[in-house]
């Protein structure tokens, strides 16, 4: 079919211009603007050069064929140019039913088929076909670091030398090798690098054409390494780069499933980084929840850690995804949840206060509002799906919301005239996390309350007046201190509740703390307790100690990738 139409279009071109000619030598100047264009044979060898084009889009023969080929060369027989296509594309291919090595990493067989390749290199007679094929071995070998295989890294430098081979025998410059020659660090150590500086840039990349022209699978190490360094350039965007850059980064995610978390990873790091990572951003932090769950839930903190990747960050960056939900619980709750209509604005703006504090924030609903089908209603239904409890008990008005501070569970009900409950979140009667929970049997089940006194004041958003004055003693008598915003890290974990109706637990995180600083008085290290400011406690050991080793582990800390002699804990 390539040669047939290759014959046609070149017949339809020498006609259109031999009858041009004609047309040139027997009518006028004026008159040759009517006769010499020929739109119809235009249209028609424009069809056959389209046509052309697309059969070229090779495809890579099933692999059961290409096992064959490669087994035929393992027992030395006589290969055809088939053949050697055939093992052209296989080069990365594992044969499940047997235990050989990919022909890769067989440095004896790749020997032979570096041998075959060069030859036709040589003699100039490489097809685009073959030079496919190995585009496909090459971009399909499974590895995350594969310049580290020196087979691999020769068959680039063939790639590389053999394209030249593959245009130079073109008529024309087709549209394939545009492709090619656009993303020219493809068969370079560098290759990827070009394809991020576009996506970091906010240009469209055409993965389709580059999966079409070089067979590139979606699990290609070249896609992993765009990212990874996609990646890199993101965090080295000032905060006005970052923001402008960071919706086209989102629509990427969604665009490459596969690399989304990389993607997700790179935007959250960057955004606590930023100066505005108090703001929530309501994109970015929808599309973690969709991937990741939400870091309020214990089931979903180690899926967190696991993609941040980085414990130095990590829970810090959680700390801040926790608070934008806690803002968003408190705002829904004190403003569409109040019952009457009207917002509490007093209780908004205390609670609010310390939203980058909070752990854990979940809202239990009501009858009324589980049922509302006003549209702001079943929006925040749908949005928070899998983050609200029922509640049961009490009238059909009657919301709460749970907050976690601290060590403390602070329970509040929308309906005025119900008291403030607080219990100590390792000895709460009942498990936040229930999709069920009871008004009275549990919510209102053995904690200290702490009623809203009204005041003659009123109320005021620049400073606290009655209750608030009270609350914020309460408060600080459990070790909770309002910290401005402009000095909060943002890395308060998400409390592991134990549930007990007996307090009978000591305060563990206390005693922890002194048996830490008690061992480190001793102990021949650098430390640096970075705490107070939202990051963390790190240990640089003098030399390596088993016993010290053991028990900085005994006390929660961890080591530091890459250092062996480095530990850290929050």
């Amino acid at each position: 079919m390539p040669v047939g139409d290759a014959y046609m279009i070149s017949a339809l071109s020498q006609l259109s211009a031999d009858i041009a000619a004609t047309v040139k030598r027997h009518v006028s100047t004026s008159d040759n603007k009517i006769f010499g264009d020929f739109p119809k044979l235009k249209a028609a060898e424009q069809y056959l050069a389209a046509k052309m084009e697309k059969s070229e889009r090779t495809i890579v023969p099933p692999l059961d064929k290409r096992l064959r080929a490669i087994a035929a060369l393992r027992q030395l027989k006589a290969l055809t140019r088939y053949d050697w296509q055939l093992i052209f594309a296989g080069l990365s291919d594992k044969d499940p039913d047997a235990a050989f090595p990919i022909l890769l990493e067989d440095d004896t067989l790749y020997s032979r088929v570096e041998q075959e390749i060069q030859q036709r290199i040589d003699r100039k007679n490489l097809k685009r076909r073959e030079w496919k094929f190995l585009c496909s071995s090459y971009f399909g070998y499974h590895s995350k670091k594969p310049g580290e295989n020196n087979n691999w890294c020769s068959l680039r430098d063939l790639l590389r030398i053999g394209y030249g081979v593959v245009k130079s025998q073109a008529r024309k410059e087709k549209s394939w090798m545009k492709i090619i020659d656009h993303y020219g660090d493809l068969f370079t150590p560098e290759a990827g690098s070009l394809i991020a500086d576009k996506m970091i840039l906010g240009k469209f990349v055409d993965f389709s054409a580059l999966e079409n022209v070089v067979q590139v699978p979606d699990n290609s190490w070249l896609w992993y390494r765009a990212f990874v360094v996609l990646l890199s350039k993101v965090l080295e965007l000032d905060d006005e780069e970052f923001k402008l850059r960071l919706p086209h980064l989102l629509e990427l995610a969604r665009q490459r499933e596969r690399y989304k978390n990389i993607i997700l990873r790179a935007c959250l790091t960057q955004y606590y980084r930023s100066s505005y990572r108090n703001i929530p951003h309501p994109e970015l932090k929808q599309m973690a929840l969709d991937s990741w769950g939400s870091p309020q839930l214990r089931s979903k903190q180690n899926l967190w850690l696991n993609h941040l990747k980085d414990p130095n960050t990590s829970e810090k960056i959680c700390g801040m995804v926790r608070s934008w939900l806690a803002k968003e619980d408190l705002t829904h709750f004190f403003q569409l949840l109040k019952g009457n209509g009207d917002v509490d604005q007093a209780r908004l703006f205390y609670w609010l206060r310390f939203a980058n504090q909070m752990g854990f924030t979940r809202i239990v609903m009501g009858q009324d509002a589980r049922n509302d089908m006003h549209s702001d209603f079943v929006a925040f239904r749908q949005k928070n799906k899998g983050r609200l409890s029922h509640l049961l008990g009490g009238a059909s008005a009657d919301n709460a919301v749970i907050m976690q501070v601290g060590d403390y569970l602070f329970v509040e009900f929308s309906r005025t005239g119900n008291a403030l409950y607080v219990y100590k979140s390792s000895e709460t009667p009942f498990d936040p996390e229930k999709n069920e929970l009871h008004l009275n049997d549990e919510l209102k089940c053995g904690g200290l309350k702490f009623r809203h006194a009204p005041t003659a004041v009123g109320y005021s958003d620049k400073h606290l007046t009655g209750w608030m004055v009270a609350y914020e003693d309460m408060l600080r008598q459990r070790g909770i201190k309002y910290i401005p915003t402009d000095m909060q890290a943002t890395s308060h974990p998400a409390q592991n509740f134990k549930y007990s109706s007996a307090p009978t637990q000591k305060n563990s995180k206390t005693e922890r703390e002194q048996d830490i600083q008690q061992f480190l008085r001793g102990l021949k290290a650098s430390i640096s307790d970075k705490r107070a400011l939202g990051g963390a406690l790190h240990v640089r050991l003098s030399e390596r100690d088993p016993k010290a080793i053991a028990k900085l582990t005994q006390l929660g800390f961890k080591p530091k990738h890459g250092d062996p002699l480095v530990f850290w804990s929050n």
